[in-house]
């Protein structure tokens, strides 16, 4: 454990490295070592991310909650509200409807979900991505638009600094292979509804007049070249 500090504290950004989309809050947690689950979200470790291709599935703080590790579970919860985290406090039987919706991959089924519990549509990850950029991630239109008809903000930034349409733009939220044609289709939505674009979003739409009026230091933003490369 102090081993595991002083290497954090001295590189702070490994604390979500591991094998591949296995990282090493997921292995304190498998081990239910609370101390290190501990130490590890002190240090900022995502609670959420999950391991392709069932990420929904696999994160840290649904592994804990599926093997009743009840400790862990509450220091994760803690963990979450104090970096703004928003929503039900551990899970309900409408949140378990919506992840079920989603697990499944149906919009029409999301929607009904969200019609019969509207504050669902609030829920907000510590990292800052809420609803709406998963759903734009995920290439969901459906629920997309539920989501703006009912004042989802189109241009809210996530820790990362990402709106909904670059966290689309990043292609993050779906398997590996990036979907040009989803994508435009989302793109031209959320622009639709007042959307701005980013030299992220712009590489991966192939806008070259936004990004000719980037400076140097915007287009060597972090996932620029990526996007244009996907985006083609």
């Amino acid at each position: 454990l102090e081993t595991a500090r002083q290497l954090l504290t001295r590189r702070p950004e490994i604390v979500d490295l591991g094998r591949g989309e296995m990282r090493a809050l997921h292995m304190a947690v498998l081990r239910r070592d609370l101390d290190m689950t501990k130490l590890l979200l002190e240090f900022g470790a995502d609670p959420d991310g999950g391991i392709w291709p069932h990420r929904d599935a696999t994160g840290p703080s649904v592994i804990a909650r599926e093997r009743g590790y009840e400790e862990i579970v509450d220091v994760i919860d803690a963990a979450r509200r104090q970096r703004g985290a928003r929503g039900p406090n551990g899970p309900t039987d409408a949140t378990r409807k919506l992840i079920q919706a989603w697990q499944g991959g149906s919009e029409q089924a999301m929607v009904a979900v969200l019609d019969e519990h509207p504050d669902l549509a609030e829920i907000c990850r510590p990292d800052g991505l809420t609803l709406l950029h998963r759903a734009a991630g995920r290439g969901a239109l459906f629920v997309m638009q539920w989501l703006l008809d009912h004042g989802a903000d189109v241009n809210r930034t996530s820790q990362q600094g990402w709106t909904p349409l670059d966290f689309a733009a990043t292609g993050r939220d779906r398997e590996w292979l990036f979907d040009k044609h989803t994508f435009d289709r989302v793109a031209a939505t959320l622009l639709e509804r007042g959307a701005r674009l980013s030299p992220l979003s712009a590489a991966a739409l192939g806008r070259w007049d936004h990004l000719a009026k980037c400076s140097k230091q915007e287009l060597e933003g972090l996932g620029v070249l990526e996007a244009a490369v996907k985006g083609n």
